[in-house]
């Protein structure tokens, strides 16, 4: 499968703009690192595009043709406005120390507990296929 160049910019810039967009909402401000601020931008806008497209897709709109880019710069561009204006977008609060020393330590547990899970089931053998994948 070969994108052409429309497409393949649709895929790289679509995300970077839109993620611009939420965290100029959000009142998220990278300074200091360009390329964090491009890297959190862009993964931001992936989030957000999963986003657009379910709806985008539950509403039964096609995928095919450019009306799926142009709406998520139309969003991006309405949400860039109301970054700028302050009006419709909260400010994300800064969490206290306390709150902060919770959230991380609950993403500990949760990571400690996958891998734990992840280390356990590599070492079970796979038992529930009918024959073996290389048997036809």
């Amino acid at each position: 499968m070969t994108l052409s160049a429309l497409q393949l910019l649709s895929v790289l810039l679509c995300p970077l703009v839109l993620g611009l967009a939420v965290l100029s909402c959000a009142g998220l401000e990278v300074r200091a690192e360009r390329a964090l601020a491009a890297a959190l931008a862009y993964v931001a806008g992936c989030a957000a595009l999963a986003g657009v497209t379910t709806v985008w897709l539950l509403c039964g709109a096609p995928l095919e043709g450019s009306a799926l880019p142009l709406a998520v710069l139309a969003l991006a561009a309405l949400l860039f406005l109301l970054g700028a204006r302050g009006a419709g977008c909260a400010r994300a609060p800064r969490p206290t120390a306390r709150r902060e020393a919770v959230l991380w330590a609950t993403v500990a547990l949760l990571s400690l507990l996958l891998l734990i899970r992840d280390l356990y089931a590599a070492r079970v053998p796979v038992m529930w296929g009918a024959c073996d994948e290389g048997q036809n």
